[in-house]
């Protein structure tokens, strides 16, 4: 399998261009957790560079910043470097034991963090509110915005019929309730406007950017002291709390300026968190859609500050259903395939995946940008995702395409790489994986 993929890196040469369901019936006897189950993919190896050269296919490399030796670690810690702290552990002693709508039962999600097992009927917030009795709506939840279908070059009806080329695109299952879509409400306070999200129930500021004058160390105090709309408990966004604002059918900027108005053309926003692998960078946004990790806390920037509980993130748990392995998030209430292989164009990955039997379940479909955005973790890990088992070092397609093509005649969509979390677009023609997806519930 090593030799097939390293081969498959060198297939085809591409031009990259930058943006700028059914409910689970399962028995006990077709499920079994599989915590100690070995990932049965085949991950490349992960000790190559990850600056941003064109290469033949959007085969992600690991960063020579992390000292980290195995990116495939087979434990639910999921995705965590080789060089965690010795016995470390966030669930000893247990905090799931204070939460009375768990189960008790914890599961680490590095040195730090952890999630709760929580009974049924409540989920999963995060740390800091524990498990609740409705269920969050984060960015895996929340439409991308993309409301058209494309071919190579050209807006298309979308296809309507699972045997159709193209079919599968985000802007179809959007159609299908398949995602929430943007729903947001402008409050004016004391003379001053705020934007509730009325999803995830984050409420932002609304005031236009005046000027790019923040570092990032200036943009954390700005925020953290900021008295505002007669609040005082204003702090940076998370990079997924960002893209929840972004509005994928949009360009310059990929926002809805009636609710966030005055962003500049491919302005880039800090978030509250400085990479792994080095600290002196910081993960941001760009209006079009993108997430870095490459901009320098000295660098300057815009600041556009939130408030209310951060918006968890994924809490998976791996299973074997019917002698294949899946992993859930109890978040999301997304299923995702754990076994990958092989990669594809966009529209072949997009066929894969409405073909694609598994785990008993014939529903599977390519994740629009914000689901697959769902699976990382920019919380200080490397590799940037909890995924169970760990994330492969790949660049995973999304079903979302960029409108940048319309204009500009470049037939791009979104990706996500699987070790940085980076997220950015790629030639359509140009071979990248996919990790198809399902609604769980």
């Amino acid at each position: 399998m090593r030799k097939i993929l390293i081969l498959a890196v060198f297939a085809v040469s591409v031009f990259v261009v930058s943006c700028g369901g059914g409910k689970i019936q399962l028995t006990d006897d077709d499920i079994d957790e599989a915590d100690s189950v070995s990932d049965a993919s085949d991950p490349t190896d992960d000790s190559g560079d990850t600056n941003d050269t064109t290469s033949d296919d959007i085969d992600d490399t690991t960063s020579d910043d992390s000292d980290s030796g195995d990116s495939t670690d087979d434990s639910d810690q999921g995705g965590q470097s080789g060089d965690s702290d010795a016995g470390q552990n966030p669930c000893d002693p247990n905090p799931c034991t204070d939460d009375p709508n768990s189960t008790h039962e914890c599961t680490p999600r590095g040195r730090t963090t952890y999630f709760c097992d929580c009974k049924e009927g409540y989920y999963w917030w995060g740390k800091e509110l524990g498990c609740m009795s409705k269920r969050p709506v984060t960015i895996g939840n929340i439409c991308t915005g993309q409301n058209k279908c494309y071919d190579y070059n050209n807006e298309i009806v979308c296809p309507t019929s699972p045997t159709a080329d193209l079919y599968g695109q985000d802007a179809w299952y959007a159609s299908l309730g398949y995602c929430t879509p943007h729903s947001f409400t402008v409050q004016t306070v004391s003379s001053q406007n705020i934007v509730v999200d009325n999803n995830t129930g984050l409420m932002w500021q609304q005031k236009a950017v005046e000027s790019e004058d923040h570092t990032w160390e200036e943009a954390v105090s700005y925020c953290d002291n900021l008295a505002y709309a007669g609040y005082y408990d204003w702090r940076l966004p998370t990079p997924q709390e960002l893209l929840t604002i972004v509005d994928s059918s949009r360009i310059d900027p990929a926002a809805d300026t009636a609710y966030f108005p005055g962003i500049p053309d491919h302005s880039f926003f800090w978030s509250s968190y400085p990479t792994a692998v080095n600290p002196d960078k910081v993960w941001g946004v760009n209006f079009n859609g993108e997430i870095y990790s490459s901009f320098r806390t000295n660098n300057i920037s815009y600041a556009r500050c939130v408030r209310g509980d951060k918006l968890p993130t994924a809490a998976f748990k791996r299973l074997n259903i019917s002698g294949d392995l899946v992993a859930v998030d109890f978040v999301t209430g997304l299923m995702w395939q754990d076994d990958i292989e092989g990669f594809y164009s966009w529209e072949d990955a997009l066929k894969y995946c409405e073909d694609l039997v598994y785990a008993g379940f014939s529903d599977w479909r390519l994740p629009n940008k914000n689901e697959v955005v769902s699976l990382a973790n920019y919380e200080n890990t490397y590799p940037s995702s909890d995924f169970p088992g760990g994330i492969q070092p790949f660049n995973f397609w999304s079903s979302t395409p960029c409108v940048y093509h319309v204009y500009d005649s470049y037939p791009i969509a979104w990706y996500m790489k699987g070790i940085d979390g980076d997220v950015d677009t790629y030639n359509k023609s140009g071979h990248g994986s996919a990790r198809c997806v399902r609604n769980a519930e």
